[in-house]
């Protein structure tokens, strides 16, 4: 690797860190955001059909959570593409992104770890 390309891949961690912190914020309001939600729904719900002041409160409180919400969803979607490559693949599914030809069959896998376990047949008596 030239310091070019070693500086360029500095820049862009800083860049994908920056941008995990900005998702994980928002992350949360929209966490926060979708709590509240459900508890004014259970309210609205739970008050029934009749018009009341705090119902209508709800009703308009509710609404301007949704509008909130749509707009937090809108600026995620270009974090969450931004920092995908943030995400580590689970180790179960490797054999799927493996270049290597075949299916992975773990039971003629060679692993150390079961090597050296001693096989202790089970007996009931």
């Amino acid at each position: 690797l030239s310091r070019r390309e070693i500086h360029q891949q500095g820049l862009r961690a800083k860049d994908i860190l920056a941008k995990q912190q900005q998702r994980e914020e928002l992350e949360t309001q929209r966490f926060h955001l979708e709590e509240s939600m459900k508890v004014l729904q259970h309210r609205i719900r739970q008050a029934g059909p009749r018009d009341s002041l705090a119902s209508g409160a709800w009703k308009a409180s509710l609404q301007k959570y949704e509008v909130d919400h749509a707009n937090l969803l809108e600026e995620l979607t270009p974090l969450r593409k931004d920092t995908m490559q943030m995400l580590t693949l689970d180790w179960r599914y490797s054999r799927r992104y493996s270049d290597l030809p075949g299916a992975w069959r773990w039971r003629k896998e060679w692993v150390r770890a079961l090597q050296d376990r001693v096989w202790k047949p089970v007996r009931m008596h």
